[in-house]
């Protein structure tokens, strides 16, 4: 036994050891989104409203495989994002696109942190909703529908996040069910005046 508790002992520490991939802050940083969300659609006014930023190392050949499994480490960041809310039906984001320095972690070549996606939270009643803009459609100042049902409003589990889709013919909705969507839309922001 005492065998089996040191191995596991060595291998948490090496575990531990083999996941420092924190970046740090880009001194650089010059590249921002606004992305504005309307919810004009929804039978509701969206209840806290918030948005989280999620950034990840885009080459991963940079990183040596981990020390026990063998697998390449899939390091991510995530940041809260203030909302700012334009009206009832309207919210907008400023997200910062290049918040990481690009760093040599394993000698293998500096790794690129780039923006990944975002996401807009929302709450009615006791039930969490989310709607994702993806890297892709930012990063062309583009925009991005997600279908919500009614039920997902109205009647599903509460314990679980309920995510929007942005192909409305995987909902299936039943009888009686209406389909909402939810709208976010980038545009590139260079500075605090882009951002109004």
């Amino acid at each position: 036994m005492a065998a089996i508790a040191a191995t596991v002992v060595t291998a948490l520490i090496l575990y531990s050891l083999d996941h420092d991939y924190s970046p740090h802050a880009n001194p650089k940083a010059h590249r921002w989104s606004t992305v504005t969300i309307s919810t004009s659609d929804l039978p509701f006014t969206p209840e806290a409203p918030s948005v989280d930023a999620v950034y990840a190392v885009s080459n991963l050949s940079c990183m040596k495989p981990r020390m026990v499994s063998g697998a390449l480490p899939m390091p991510q960041k995530t940041i809260a994002i203030p909302v700012v809310k334009l009206s009832d039906s309207s919210y907008a984001a400023k997200l910062p696109l290049d918040p990481y320095a690009d760093e040599n972690y394993d000698g293998l070549g500096d790794c690129h942190w780039d923006f990944a996606s975002a996401t807009f939270n929302m709450k009615h009643g006791p039930r969490h909703l989310r709607a994702t803009i993806s890297n892709k459609a930012v990063e062309s100042n583009g925009s991005e529908t997600r279908y919500f049902t009614s039920w997902q409003f109205n009647s599903s589990p509460t314990d679980l996040p309920q995510t929007g889709i942005s192909n409305p013919q995987v909902l299936h909705p039943r009888d009686g069910e209406s389909l909402h969507a939810v709208t976010l839309t980038a545009k590139e922001a260079t500075d605090e005046r882009d951002s109004k």
